[in-house]
């Protein structure tokens, strides 16, 4: 009787850690072998749902929605912050949840910019404070953009907003072309932290146009608001490529390309990786991982793979954070090219 009540714990405990997701524990050579059937696989799906403290007697947790945290960048609102050459900045007429935007206004002249470059590039910058250089903590920047123009079309190149680190390297957003710039009308924009080049030591952001991409004359009006860094409550994975594994002699690892979001804390515990073939679940390993784009080997050799199809999926007992990706599973890089 005692065995019987042993086991069972050991059983309850095992779901449980499966089910939670970023748990402690698991390395490289740990296995757990599930027995009930896989979960239904969902490419690409990524969902937001907090990690149970404990699961109910009656069967699988109920979803949890994830909750989020935000940074207001109230002070990127602030015209006198911003440093301007060959335009205008000013509070805007227009006000979002109770602030007025920041609006950019730009008189497009092909004479009266600087003496070499008269068709040259109307810009403001705006210097990051210590406690403002914090995107490094979080997942996304965002922000919302307004735009009129004395135009009705859009130029492709129509605006660009640049975050510079002290290294030198600086990431882009480019209205027009990564982000559509629709006349009239609010547009969101959302930059994942982990696409910033050294987020951790960004010092200020960039905004200009090319003259050149205007009509002498056109007068461009840009208003932002809603300035704002988040991050999830919860660790999960944004994104999830998997190349294929090559085997030689039984060893051989599956690479896998991914992008965490969510505390440090929870990421260093590590994500549950689940590898199956036809809905049969052949290794559950949890793994840490660091938060934003990084790239993992997972070692398969002891598993002695044949080759074949397989899927390799991250949080597979919990549907709402489950993400899944097709692997294959070659026996040499000749096969591949095939």
């Amino acid at each position: 009787m005692r065995r019987q009540v042993v086991m069972s714990a050991m059983t309850a405990l095992a779901a449980l850690l499966a089910a939670t997701g970023c748990q402690s524990g698991g390395g490289a050579g740990q296995a757990l072998a599930v027995a009930k059937k896989a979960p239904a696989v969902v490419y690409g799906q990524t969902a937001r749902p907090a990690a149970p403290l404990f699961i109910p007697a009656g069967g699988a947790p109920p979803p949890v929605v994830d909750q989020e945290e935000t940074l207001p960048l109230d002070d990127f609102l602030d015209p006198s912050r911003w440093r301007p050459a060959e335009c205008t900045v000013g509070a805007s007429e227009l006000v979002v949840d109770g602030k007025p935007a920041l609006h950019l206004h730009i008189p497009v002249d092909y004479h009266a910019g600087e003496e070499k470059y008269p068709i040259g590039w109307p810009r403001l910058y705006f210097d990051l404070r210590a406690s403002e250089k914090v995107f490094a903590q979080y997942d996304r920047f965002e922000f919302q953009v307004y735009a009129t123009m004395s135009r009705e079309d859009v130029p492709a190149a129509a605006l660009n907003m640049a975050l510079y680190a002290e290294n030198q390297k600086a990431s882009y957003i480019k209205f027009g072309t990564d982000v559509p710039l629709v006349l009239g009308q609010w547009i969101p924009v959302s930059k994942p932290i982990s696409a910033i080049e050294s987020a951790d030591q960004l010092k200020n952001l960039g905004v200009n146009i090319s003259e050149k991409d205007y009509r002498d004359g056109d007068l461009l009006d840009f208003h932002f608001a809603g300035f704002r860094l988040v991050r999830s409550s919860f660790c999960r994975v944004a994104a999830m490529t998997a190349k294929s594994a090559v085997l030689y002699a039984e060893t051989g690892s599956i690479t896998v390309e991914l992008v965490v979001e969510g505390p440090e804390s929870e990421a260093a515990r590590g994500i549950p990786f689940e590898l199956s073939q036809d809905g049969k679940p052949l290794r559950l390993e949890t793994l840490p991982v660091r938060r934003g784009q990084q790239s993992l080997d997972i070692d398969v050799a002891e598993l002695r793979l044949a080759p074949g199809d397989y899927q390799l999926t991250a949080f597979p007992a919990n549907p709402e954070r489950l993400v899944s990706v097709p692997v294959k599973v070659i026996s040499s890089p000749w096969e591949a090219s095939k």
